[in-house]
């Protein structure tokens, strides 16, 4: 089960701000289509490396129709194998 429940703030004065939760061991990715985007997140919990999961963004198996390719990603997110279940 996915929750996700966002929040559009914004005003004249400031940026937009948009706000998503969810649960735990929910899959995510960012992307953001305008310049001078920032994206920070948090996560619940202590971060363990050894816990970490993840697949590659433009992996065959989910078909994503990304509406551009990555101009910043990290080596260990570029080089994950294709998911296989």
């Amino acid at each position: 089960m996915i929750l996700l429940a966002t929040k559009n703030c914004s005003s004249r004065r400031g940026p937009t701000l948009l706000h998503a939760l969810l649960a735990p061991g929910v899959a995510h990715s960012f992307v953001t289509l305008e310049d001078q985007s920032f994206v920070q997140y948090q996560i619940g919990g202590d971060y363990v490396l050894d816990a970490a999961r993840g697949m590659r963004w433009d992996d065959p198996s989910f078909d994503i129709a990304w509406p551009m390719s990555p101009l910043v990603i990290s080596g260990r997110d570029r080089n994950y194998e294709d998911y296989r279940l």
